[in-house]
């Protein structure tokens, strides 16, 4: 089945955002584009990062001078990496942000690389340049299902209309807590643009087998001496329900087959010599550690199963985190409630549960709009500024009704009347009983 690629159909949203450095500009200040760069990979770097291609489009004759500088400039003043070469004009930074440099057709390039481009031509050369950062089955999946959601968000809009304001009234009035009608409603918004991007065909195509073989097969080998044989692993990718305890074994075949190619000679544990035929019949029995230099990684941890699939094994980890990070897991509220209540009464913040519930909560909002960093020490050091804050209060509010009353009006019987005057014509400490009975008068 043919497929629209996403670079394609992102184009629409694409083209609002452009970036546009003047010729004019450049002649009298030839670091301008580095300065508008660098100020747009600072703003990045604020909200958490974002995918970015940035062109110079320049008449400049050495355009590496451009990207040489620009390079340093972005590991000095931002500490970030670049990857590539600036004989190709293109630095990649953390697979996320492309910069390319052009140069406009009618300029006299005494630089042998350059990439001369008309503006005719611009257009169609930023996608291929853009498709560099989206090349790879997930950011196709993503783009497609972003475009799916875009083209049907007026759909959503048409099933989500204002005839059902009443509806929803009348379930949060008929309801003990009117906070569900919210989780309800939400959810039901949430469930629409999930069925949408589900059911989108040309997302699903760039996730399916013949996909996933094509994007395999252009992917380099894996600087590991116990890398599989492509066709093998792909067995793997192709079928699933992988056993990681054969995976070991085919690893250590695999790593006595580059021995025998070599025809290194094998040495047993205790370092006498071996044949092939008995290294093959240890790794059957898996008994690797009786061959002397076998040790392919246990088959008890999924991370270096995935390190097959990666060129540089210190790539591995990380995306791996990131993933696990991103799974998505069905919670029952009621009950996440109760275990995150039943921690707060055993910390500082315990007299108040619910209070230090909604400042903590509240505290984490503000953090997330700030893309704030955020650490075991520092969301402890929080929580029992909230306990002391709470503690602090409850002591204040304590004090009404015991050593702080408030001042009331009261009738003062007759027979008191006499008594209270008596003390007040003997000069004792006035009260306010003195103010009510009107015997404040001057005295004789």
């Amino acid at each position: 089945m043919r497929t629209v690629l996403p670079i394609r159909r992102q184009f629409p949203t694409w083209k609002h955002e452009q970036i546009n450095i003047r010729t004019s500009s450049l002649k009298n200040d030839r670091h301008l584009a580095e300065d508008i760069i660098i100020d747009l990979l600072k703003r990045d770097m604020e909200v958490g990062g974002r995918i970015r291609l940035l062109c110079v489009y320049t008449a400049q004759t050495h355009p590496e001078n451009i990207l040489g500088d620009l390079g340093k400039r972005i590991f000095d003043e931002l500490d970030l990496s670049v990857s590539g070469e600036k004989k190709d004009l293109a630095y990649t930074i953390d697979e996320k942000v492309r910069i390319v440099i052009f140069n406009k057709s009618a300029t006299n390039v005494l630089y042998g690389n350059s990439k001369v481009v008309s503006f005719e031509e611009l257009p169609e050369a930023l996608l291929r340049e853009f498709s560099v950062l989206v090349n790879g089955l997930i950011p196709c999946a993503a783009l497609h299902s972003i475009s799916a959601l875009r083209e049907r968000t007026y759909s959503i809009l048409a099933l989500m209309n204002k005839n059902l304001d009443g509806a929803f009234c009348a379930h949060r009035a008929l309801i003990p807590d009117v906070d569900d009608s919210i989780e309800f409603i939400l959810n039901l918004i949430s469930q629409e643009i999930s069925t949408k991007i589900l059911c989108d065909e040309s997302a699903r195509n760039f996730l399916d087998t013949d996909s996933i073989r094509s994007w395999y097969d252009g992917q380099a080998s894996p600087e590991n001496q116990y890398a599989l044989e492509k066709e093998a692993l792909w067995e793997y990718l192709k079928n699933g329900g992988a056993d990681l305890s054969d995976v070991r074994k085919q690893r250590a075949k695999a790593w006595l087959r580059k021995k025998e190619k070599s025809q290194n000679q094998l040495k047993d544990k205790d370092g006498k010599d071996i044949s092939y035929s008995e290294a093959k019949a240890f790794i059957e029995n898996d008994s690797f550690l009786e061959i002397r230099g076998c040790s392919p990684p246990s088959g008890k941890n999924p991370d270096k199963f995935a390190e097959l699939f990666y060129e540089k094994q210190a790539e591995t980890k990380p995306a791996c985190n990131e993933l696990s990070r991103l799974t998505c897991s069905s919670k029952d509220e009621s009950d996440l409630r109760k275990k995150v209540f039943a921690f707060l009464r055993e910390s500082l913040a315990g007299g108040e549960p619910k209070n230090a519930f909604d400042l903590m909560n509240f505290w984490l909002y503000l953090a997330s709009e700030k893309h704030e960093e955020l650490t075991y020490d520092k969301t402890m050091h929080k929580l029992n500024d909230i306990g002391q804050y709470l503690a602090e209060r409850a002591s204040y509010h304590q004090e009404w009704f015991t050593s702080i009353v408030p001042i009331e009006d009261h009738d003062i019987p007759e027979d008191v009347i006499g008594t209270l005057s008596k003390e007040f014509y003997q000069g004792v400490d006035a009260r306010y009983e003195h103010v009510l009975a009107e015997l404040d008068v001057v005295p004789r």
